[in-house]
């Protein structure tokens, strides 16, 4: 789930957002951006083996508006919530489905048939259905070899 937040925002800046070259480049890039994680925000990880002699990077969270500024709120929530420090607060990918993010506000109607497809349709044009056709077909053709 964590990727999909990661890819989710890459989608919106067309850039990665942890754009890390090493381990240790990595997680400063992740603390550059969701802050240093501390046992409030993930108490299993604080705990690791390789966590105990790991120092953090001490830098506060930034705003996710800032680095992906032209995302909605819905997107920056479900982005923060994937890319939480803790997998057991991330969303799975059934709660993250029902994000508002996934709300579509508007109604988006279906577009209206051109008239060449209800004239195809009609039993009197049947015999220029093929003619029709074949012009498509050539048309679309030379738009590819152009």
């Amino acid at each position: 789930m964590w990727a999909i937040g990661a890819i989710l925002a890459e989608l919106f800046t067309l850039s990665p957002l942890f754009p890390g070259e090493t381990e240790t480049d990595q997680l400063y890039k992740i603390c550059a951006v969701l802050g240093t994680p501390d046992h409030s925000l993930w108490p299993e990880g604080m705990n690791l083996p390789r966590s105990s002699s790991f120092q953090f990077f001490q830098i506060p969270p930034r705003n996710l508006w800032e680095l992906i500024p032209n995302a909605s709120l819905e997107a920056l929530d479900l982005i923060k919530q994937l890319c939480s420090w803790d997998p057991r607060r991330r969303p799975t990918a059934e709660q993250a489905l029902q994000h508002p993010f996934f709300n579509v506000r508007k109604w988006v109607p279906r577009p209206l048939q051109d008239a060449s497809y209800s004239k195809m349709n009609e039993p009197s044009e049947l015999s220029n259905h093929n003619s029709f056709a074949r012009k498509l077909v050539r048309k679309s053709i030379t738009l590819w070899f152009f």
